[in-house]
């Protein structure tokens, strides 16, 4: 009889603990369904996504055209989910999180951080499903450089102009092929080179400062032998990007830190003597790169033009030229060099 009173309670006890046979939502079976539904982006699987979502819902229809704006689109993504806190009412919980999203589409590979996002889930039978969210927007902004032309936003200089003797041309046959990241040239050259001047009777690498060119949000941070490579979204055009590379950073940065037009990022890499720019821009029709030069405004120009540039066109060759004079390639590597002048000599 004693025994069969234990085992009662005991039964009592625990139909307590576990809601009389309903079992208690946990925050771990929540969160699982998120890192499903990003991991199922990252792995392209549509239907994936769509069912970790409540069918019908806001969340199931923005998955759905998703979906319907990238048919036909070669792409990738990979997205990183920070969770940083979880809360749960009955039938419905709420998840939030920062994600880290890399995209590569026709074009360079950008890194974005999107915070502060709320996904809203309800239980739908035995399962936990996303029916809503806040803060989830990513697009990515454009601009028609051939309707509107390549605005003149850059004011401060990169480098210590004072410390260099000579500048790469834009589309030129120096250094090695730059044109991955342009979807409509080839075989070329499209950022610049600035050739440090070197110091007579020593081999090592006069330090020169660098800068960033522009006020915007650090995008992309890529590390090598010779320095770190930085991209800086710009604020004021933000389909706009510049890339500075080999750069020793004074301090860390990382991927979401803002950074100010003349804020010195660090110093030119010891490794060698050359350091190097490329600007770019998202058009309506894909990934196009353009001149430094053609992005700085008068005020800037006029210190080139003070060491010997008359004009812009100094520092590029033109579509039609290089086309008229082709480059060939094996890779990355130029096989030639050209017929025209890869370099500006400034004085």
């Amino acid at each position: 009889m004693k025994k069969l009173t234990l085992l009662i309670l005991v039964v009592v006890l625990l139909l307590g603990l576990t809601g009389c046979g309903v079992s208690t939502p946990t925050i771990s079976e929540v969160e699982s369904v998120v890192y499903e539904y990003f991991l199922a982006l990252s792995d392209q699987d549509w239907d994936k996504a769509k069912s970790c979502c409540v069918s019908d819902s806001v969340m199931y229809d923005v998955t759905l055209q998703g979906q319907t704006a990238m048919e036909g689109i070669d792409f990738s993504s990979t997205w990183i989910v920070d969770i940083t806190g979880t809360s749960i009412n009955g039938n419905y919980a709420e998840v939030y999180f920062d994600v880290t999203v890399t995209l590569v589409i026709d074009g360079p590979e950008i890194e974005t951080l999107i915070d502060d996002i709320t996904f809203y889930l309800q239980k739908v039978g035995n399962d936990w499903k996303i029916y809503d969210s806040e803060n989830m927007e990513y697009e990515m902004d454009t601009y028609d450089v051939d309707a509107n032309g390549i605005p003149r936003f850059v004011g401060v200089d990169y480098i210590e102009l004072d410390k260099i003797y000579r500048i790469s041309r834009f589309r030129s046959g120096a250094g090695h092929d730059y044109s991955d990241n342009d979807n409509f040239e080839s075989c070329r050259s499209m950022k610049h080179y600035y050739h440090l001047i070197e110091i007579p009777g020593s081999v090592d690498v006069p330090i020169v400062q660098i800068f960033s060119p522009i006020s915007g949000t650090v995008s992309q941070i890529e590390g090598g032998m010779g320095g770190m490579g930085v991209r800086i979204e710009s604020e004021e055009y933000p389909a706009f990007y510049c890339i500075l590379f080999h750069v020793k950073l004074t301090n860390p940065l990382n991927v979401g830190d803002l950074v100010t037009a003349g804020q010195q990022l660090g110093t030119h890499t010891e490794e060698h003597y050359v350091s190097d720019i490329a600007v770019g821009v998202y058009t309506p029709n894909g990934w196009k790169l353009v001149s430094y030069f053609d992005v700085m405004t008068d005020s800037l120009f006029q210190d080139y033009q003070a060491r010997g540039l008359s004009s812009r066109d100094d520092a590029i060759i033109s579509k039609e030229a290089r086309d008229a004079d082709p480059l060939t390639c094996d890779g990355e590597e130029f096989t030639d060099s050209g017929n025209l002048e890869n370099w500006v000599v400034l004085n």
